[in-house]
């Protein structure tokens, strides 16, 4: 019971915070000729975000494969993850990463990239508050646009156009899969290297 009114107490006293402007800035783009040739760009990222319905099913699908296949079913946390999070934390070595879409889509847009045990509790609370404001589609929306992709591409939109320089509806099967690949660890993933392609083949083919 006293765990319980802990639980509840640290829930009711957690609010959202303001977004890391980084992650909400979209690329500005230069044109000529009557605003039909593009000149250049300014980003501090490179992104240029969309709506979910601009992104195809396979596509949507090929990300909650790789990253999270409860994500239509979980509360937005995994409980799992974050003892075992614990766990790493008390034996002295640094916690894990998020486990759900949700606990990713937080971590980029509201907190920092340390691994610790109390960024990983308030993550977790965030979370779970996030889940209770945003329905499943505006979470899966906010994560496709902000994720970091490699090769300064943030976001489901700059991916496909550094990728395949494909807008993401005309994205193939394969190449979905591909880009899906890329979340987990783009520096190691970078399909720019040829270390970097097998390991993004193989992934892509799981």
């Amino acid at each position: 019971l006293v765990l319980i009114g802990i639980f509840y107490f640290a829930y009711k006293n957690t609010t959202i915070p303001d977004a890391n402007k980084a992650f909400e800035a979209q690329s500005t783009f230069v044109y000529y000729s009557g605003g039909k040739a593009k000149i250049g760009r300014f980003a501090e990222q490179n992104r240029e975000s969309i709506p979910l319905a601009d992104v195809p099913q396979p596509m949507q699908d090929a990300v909650i494969a790789a990253e999270d296949r409860t994500f239509y079913t979980n509360n937005g946390i995994d409980p799992n993850g974050i003892l075992r999070a614990a766990f790493s934390n008390a034996k002295g070595n640094a916690t894990q990463g998020a486990s759900t879409i949700t606990q990713q889509y937080v971590k980029i847009l509201y907190l920092t990239q340390e691994r610790t045990l109390g960024r990983k509790v308030k993550e977790a609370f965030l979370s779970l508050k996030v889940q209770q404001e945003q329905s499943k589609s505006e979470i899966l929306e906010g994560y496709l646009n902000t994720a970091y992709f490699g090769n300064r591409a943030y976001g489901i939109y700059a991916a496909a156009q550094v990728y395949f320089d494909k807008e993401p509806r005309d994205l193939t099967l394969p190449e979905a899969a591909f880009v899906a690949a890329l979340v987990k660890f783009p520096g190691d993933f970078d399909a720019i290297t040829l270390k970097g392609q097998q390991l993004a083949v193989d992934r892509r083919n799981y």
